[in-house]
């Protein structure tokens, strides 16, 4: 999990438009626990350009927010 990839800004006008049942939080720590079927992975914020660690799941997160700024971005 040490490739960082960097996250697609989304706009905060669009963000507050999108669904948010399929919002990941994006942890700015590496302590979280992460379940079995998940995919960890590490990804900069396009807003801050902080490094944080969001959790991939096959089809439910579209989107996600920065733990750090509360920027939104695609994976």
């Amino acid at each position: 999990m040490s490739e960082v990839k960097t996250g697609k800004k989304i706009e905060k006008s669009e963000a507050n438009t999108m669904d948010r049942s399929k919002m990941g939080v994006a942890l700015a720590s590496n302590d979280a626990e992460v379940e079995a079927q998940a995919h960890p992975a590490l990804v900069q914020c396009p807003h801050c350009a902080s490094v944080v660690r969001i959790v991939q799941y096959d089809s439910v997160y579209a989107w996600y927010t920065c733990g750090c700024c509360g920027g939104a971005f695609y994976s």
